[in-house]
């Protein structure tokens, strides 16, 4: 789930396999918070890590909520 500058909520159900950060095109930065899961455990991946990285500048928060 992405909440964008606007308070607009954006949701992306991914699969099993990779999920990418891919906001619509009309969601206004910076992000004001991305909630992510993964179906089972709970913990940021080293491509979550990575992904968090590189949008830095662009979020302002991310949170991984625990089951």
């Amino acid at each position: 789930m992405l909440i964008d500058a606007g308070d607009k909520i954006y949701i992306d159900i991914g699969t099993s396999g990779e999920v990418k950060m891919a906001p619509p095109e009309d969601a206004k930065v910076p992000f004001k918070l991305w909630i992510h899961s993964h179906p089972r455990d709970a913990y940021w991946t080293p491509t979550d890590r990575d992904t968090i990285a590189c949008y830095t500048g662009l979020l302002e928060k991310a949170a991984f909520p625990r089951a």
